[in-house]
């Protein structure tokens, strides 16, 4: 089962898909690229959006992308990046949940600091596991800090191009710690070619993240 956990195709849900036209692109790339299932993921930013209203509007957005849906096309999961601040620790955040409770969290850019880290180990409480989206944007160091609280990693495919890269983050794909490939938003030509290539370059490895994001997904493999 091939599953692409970053699927930005939610039209009008992110600046990275605007139109119906970009769904039904990025719909149709995915089918090619033999992938079975995308997970949408929107970006929540409480400070620009309340959790309410943006649900309300995913609802929308994924009832036009119903109508668009075609048979072969890959299975959508209904899910939403959340964008990490302290507020976070006050909210119900079962609604914003994947799976039997996956919470896929994004860390504002720059270093992780003692504050965020207490802030996980207190939602960590709250849901099942929490999956951080595009690891490899972040300080290696950081990422590591992250996994041994108990935090799992989200990896683009292009983050692994590169046999350096790979070498890097191998460790952390065997043990466990990255538990879900993406696309890169900003990858939007070469991502799935890229996909391609990982099984050979990854042997079992790859197989093994895919069935730890189908576990999150709480989905058989084919």
């Amino acid at each position: 089962m091939l599953i692409d956990f970053r699927a930005q195709i939610l039209p009008g849900m992110d600046d990275a898909c605007p139109t119906h036209l970009v769904s039904i692109r990025r719909l149709l790339q995915a089918q090619r690229a033999g992938v079975d299932v995308l997970v949408a993921t929107p970006l929540l930013d409480l400070n620009q959006m309340p959790t309410d209203l943006f649900l309300k509007r995913c609802d929308v957005a994924a009832e036009h992308l119903e109508l668009i849906l075609q048979p072969g096309m890959p299975l959508v999961v209904l899910g939403a990046e959340v964008l990490w601040q302290p507020e976070l620790e006050r909210q119900d955040l079962s609604a914003l949940c994947i799976g039997d409770g996956w919470l896929l969290l994004r860390l504002p850019e720059g270093k992780l600091t003692d504050r965020m880290i207490a802030s996980l180990r207190q939602l960590m409480h709250q849901v099942r596991g929490i999956l951080i989206m595009g690891v490899e944007q972040m300080e290696y160091d950081d990422a590591q800090r992250l996994f041994a609280v108990g935090c799992k990693g989200e990896l683009s495919f292009s983050a692994l191009t590169h046999r350096s890269e790979r070498a890097l983050w191998l460790p952390s794909l065997k043990n466990g710690d990255i538990t879900a490939f993406g696309r890169d938003p900003r990858d939007d030509t070469h991502a799935y070619h890229k996909l391609h290539k990982l099984p050979g370059k990854l042997d079992d490895t790859f197989e093994a993240v895919m069935h730890r994001a189908a576990e999150i997904l709480q989905m058989e493999e084919k």
